[in-house]
């Protein structure tokens, strides 16, 4: 894990999960609970190899209950430092859903590493196209910490072709990370 001195190193970190703003209203009674949680992609590219790596900020959506025509999100937030700068949450919601419940952007100062937790109401008269997302930022001098998480709204995840890792194999220190993907243009 790294130390808080070599955060002045730029960072850069993706990770797709999800978070937001606490609910100040009462579940709607028409949403049922769901048994499921959302198919959540992830990606966590390491800051340097290790074994024991641990991203310093994880984001996730979660379902609380879901309707024909709506959806309540939890989003978490883990932050695992507290830098000097604030954490922004921003949510966007794809065309044909609105945002009913919960901010669309927030700007939050940490001041410990318990986990943030907000919820959202999203509305649809159809299931939406495209994804709801959820994105945490923290940027400051030299670095930005990124999380990220999408909601798909139940529709079926399709991951694009895979390229195939044949180029040469990267060696970092005594770690073998194994075949590269070639670059092409």
């Amino acid at each position: 894990m790294r130390n808080q001195s070599s955060m002045s190193l730029p960072v850069a970190l993706l990770f797709v999960s999800c978070a937001s703003g606490v609910a100040q209203h009462p579940v709607d009674p028409t949403l049922a609970p769901d048994e499921h949680a959302s198919v959540v992609e992830r990606s966590d590219p390491a800051v340097e190899p290790s074994s024991d790596a641990e991203s310093p900020l994880e984001a996730r959506w979660t379902v609380v209950a879901r309707a024909a025509s709506s959806v309540l999100l939890r989003a978490t937030i883990e932050p695992r430092l507290v830098p000097p700068d604030p954490l922004v949450v921003t949510i966007s919601v794809p065309d044909g859903a609105t945002l009913a419940r919960g901010n669309a952007r927030e700007s939050i100062v940490l001041t410990d590493t318990r986990p943030i937790v907000r919820e959202y109401e999203l509305r649809f008269a159809q299931t939406p196209a495209t994804d709801a997302q959820l994105d945490v930022d923290i940027r400051g001098t030299g670095y930005v910490l990124h999380a990220r998480d999408h909601y798909h709204f139940e529709r079926p995840v399709t991951l694009g072709p895979r390229p195939s890792a044949s180029a040469p194999h990267v060696v970092f220190g005594q770690v073998d990370l194994g075949p590269s993907i070639p670059a092409t243009r």
